[in-house]
């Protein structure tokens, strides 16, 4: 059984719910490349800053969706669980950023979803930080990607909500992935942007 564990020492968790193929309505969707990279390596660069919340076996299929948890079933989701960890040991300080892959048949490389957002003045320092360092890549808030359901079901972002953790959904194309993980330059950008928004 694949199991969420938290890597690293940091109050910005950034999590990868997708980075194995998972199960969601009786049928298996493949896992969204490199958002596990993104993360731990995130989490490497920015020690004291960031932690990554991931699938502890990176090749293992899970059964269960985290951003497809019903409400019934919060407080029995592992990764409601280690968020509430995180929620206690860094307290107002805690906040998230759930990485995601959406298609390259989406015109923009970036989406970030505030819709289950508990602090949107950090949401709009977030689209500022974006725009100054990762200019390059093109943006903008995809509705149908804006991480809050809004019916009886939870995404990641939701739960963290819940604990009263400022949160965002933050949606890559596979590109903008492939870059992050291949380019050192390319993500140092990210590593910028990412230190603005922690200490924002």
């Amino acid at each position: 059984m694949n199991t969420p564990i938290i890597l690293g020492i940091g109050h910005l968790l950034l999590s990868a719910p997708h980075s194995v193929d998972h199960a969601r309505n009786d049928y298996i969707k493949p896992k969204e490349e490199n958002t596990r990279k993104i993360c731990i390596k995130a989490s490497q660069y920015l020690k004291g800053t960031v932690s990554a919340l991931v699938w502890k076996w990176k090749s293992r299929i899970t059964m269960y969706d985290p951003n497809y948890t019903e409400d019934e079933s919060l407080e029995s989701s592992p990764w409601y669980q280690k968020l509430k960890e995180h929620k206690t040991q860094y307290g107002n300080k805690a906040k998230l950023i759930d990485i995601h892959g959406m298609s390259d048949k989406r015109i923009y490389a970036i989406s970030p979803g505030d819709a289950a957002c508990c602090d949107m003045n950090w949401s709009r320092r977030f689209d500022k930080a974006l725009e100054k360092y990762m200019p390059d890549y093109s943006s903008n808030h995809i509705g149908a990607l804006c991480g809050n359901w809004g019916s009886g079901l939870n995404t990641v972002s939701q739960m963290a909500m819940s604990l009263d953790i400022p949160a965002i959904q933050l949606e890559l194309n596979p590109s903008t992935r492939k870059i992050l993980i291949e380019s050192s330059a390319e993500f140092q950008k990210f590593i910028n942007f990412i230190r603005e928004v922690a200490d924002s």
